[in-house]
C-alpha cells in the first residue's frame, strides 16, 4: 500500500490483498534479495518467508501486520502463522477499544462542557436580573427624587457588581496555569 512502511525489502501487494480478502493471516515464500557476493554454485536469490495479517476491528480494517524472514533455514511455520493470527486479532481489538475509549472521553468532555456552560449561564442570568431590577429601581428613584431608594439601589448594584467580578476572576483563574508555591512551615506552629 502507499502508506506502508517498508523495511528495505518489498511488500507483496498480492499477499496484502489476500489477507484483506480472507480477513486472516496468510503466509507465503517470496523471492529475496540477491546475495552480496556470489560464489560459484551459490543460488542467485534466497527465499524470504512472509506473513501478512490484517488488523480488523469489527468490520473496519485498521492496519496490516507484515512480517518477513530472510533466513532460508528458518522460514515461518504454521505455528508462526497461527500465533500472528492471534496477535493480529488482539491488536485489532485493542485498536477498536482505544478508538471507543477516545470517543467516549471526547463525548464526556463535551457533555461536561455543556453542563458547565448551562450552570454558568443560569448563574450569570441571575446576576443580570439583579442588575435589571436595581436599574429599574434606580430609574424610579430618580423620577421620584427618592434618595433613600437610590441608596438601596446602589447597595444592590454593588452586590451584583461584586458577584459578576468574581465570576470573571474565576474564569481567569481557571484559564491560568497555576504553579504551586512551596513555603516552609514549622508544623509545631500550626498545632
Amino acid at each position: 500500500t502507499e502508506d506502508a512502511y517498508t523495511y528495505g525489502g518489498s511488500i507483496s501487494q498480492a499477499l496484502v490483498d489476500l489477507a484483506r480478502e480472507r480477513r486472516e493471516a496468510v503466509m507465503t515464500k517470496l523471492p529475496g534479495k540477491p546475495p552480496k557476493s556470489r560464489r560459484r554454485g551459490a543460488p542467485r536469490r534466497s527465499e524470504e518467508s512472509a506473513i501478512c495479517a490484517p488488523l480488523f476491528s469489527s468490520e473496519q480494517l485498521n492496519g496490516i501486520l507484515y512480517l518477513t524472514s530472510d533466513k532460508p533455514k528458518r522460514p515461518f511455520s504454521q505455528k508462526d502463522l497461527a500465533l500472528v493470527n492471534v496477535i493480529s486479532d488482539i491488536a485489532g481489538m485493542a485498536i477498536e477499544r482505544h478508538t471507543f475509549l477516545s470517543f467516549n472521553v471526547k463525548n464526556e468532555r463535551l457533555f461536561a462542557t455543556g453542563e458547565t456552560a448551562r450552570s454558568l449561564s443560569h448563574y450569570i442570568k441571575n446576576i443580570l436580573f439583579g442588575f435589571d431590577g436595581a436599574l429599574n429601581l434606580l430609574k424610579t428613584s430618580c423620577d421620584t427624587r427618592n434618595v433613600d431608594l437610590a441608596r438601596e439601589c446602589w447597595d444592590i448594584l454593588k452586590i451584583h457588581h461584586r458577584k459578576m467580578g468574581n465570576v470573571v476572576l474565576d474564569f481567569l483563574n481557571f484559564a491560568t496555569d497555576l504553579k504551586p508555591r512551596f513555603v516552609k512551615y514549622d508544623v509545631h506552629t500550626l498545632i
